[in-house]
C-alpha cells in the first residue's frame, strides 16, 4: 500500500515540475526619431529594423536566458549582430526583462541599429556592436503584452524566476528517495 502512495507522489512531483520561462511578449522598438514608425522584423536569418507590414515578433525568455521566438527559432548572435538560429551554441544569452519592461542582453537595455546598406533598413545588433558609420542609432526594445502594455520583470537568476530542479536533479532525488523507501 505504501508503494502506491510513493508512486502517486512521484507522479505528482513529475507533473507539477514547471520550468521557468517568461510570459509571451511582443518586441516593440523604441528609440530615436530616425526609427519612429519602424518595427523589428525577421528576414532570412537576421533581425532588421524598418517599415514592415508584418505582425510584431513575439517570444519568451527560456530558463537558460535564451529568447525563443513564436516561430520556434531562437535569437542568436554573430559578430554582435542578432540572428535567427536553432543551433544552441549560437544562442545569445542572457536575455532578461528589466523593471521598466525593456529587453536586456548582457544586462544592457540598449541595442544598436546598424545600417544594412539599403535605404531605411537597419540590422538589429547588441550594444557591443561596433560600426564607423554615422547613421548607427542606439535603440531599446520594449516587451509588451497583446494590449501593448509592458510585461513584468523577468530574469533567469532573479526574483521573478524561481530556481527549480532540472530533470536530472529531480530524477536523482526520486531515485534516492525510492532507495531509502526500499531499504527502510
Amino acid at each position: 500500500m505504501r508503494l502506491e502512495y510513493y508512486f502517486a507522489l512521484v507522479a505528482t512531483l513529475w507533473l507539477t515540475t514547471v520550468y521557468a520561462a517568461s510570459e509571451k511578449f511582443g518586441l516593440k522598438l523604441t528609440g530615436p526619431n530616425e526609427l519612429k514608425g519602424m518595427m523589428i522584423y525577421e528576414d532570412g536569418s537576421s533581425l532588421f529594423i524598418g517599415k514592415h507590414s508584418g505582425d510584431i515578433i513575439e517570444g519568451t525568455i527560456q530558463e537558460d536566458g535564451s529568447l525563443k521566438l513564436g516561430t520556434g527559432e531562437f535569437i542568436g548572435i554573430n559578430k554582435n549582430y542578432l540572428t535567427l538560429t536553432t543551433n544552441y551554441t549560437q544562442y545569445a544569452t542572457p536575455f532578461a526583462i528589466n523593471g521598466d519592461g525593456y529587453l536586456t542582453l548582457y544586462g544592457e537595455k540598449e541595442f544598436k541599429a546598424i545600417p544594412s546598406g539599403q535605404t531605411d533598413i537597419w540590422i538589429l545588433a547588441s550594444n557591443n556592436a561596433v560600426s564607423t558609420l554615422d547613421s548607427v542609432h542606439t535603440t531599446k526594445v520594449k516587451c509588451v503584452d497583446s494590449d501593448g502594455k509592458k510585461v513584468n520583470k523577468f530574469t533567469v537568476n532573479g526574483s521573478s524566476a524561481s530556481k527549480l530542479l532540472n530533470k536530472t536533479e529531480l530524477l536523482a532525488v526520486l531515485f534516492f528517495s525510492f532507495s531509502a523507501y526500499v531499504l527502510f
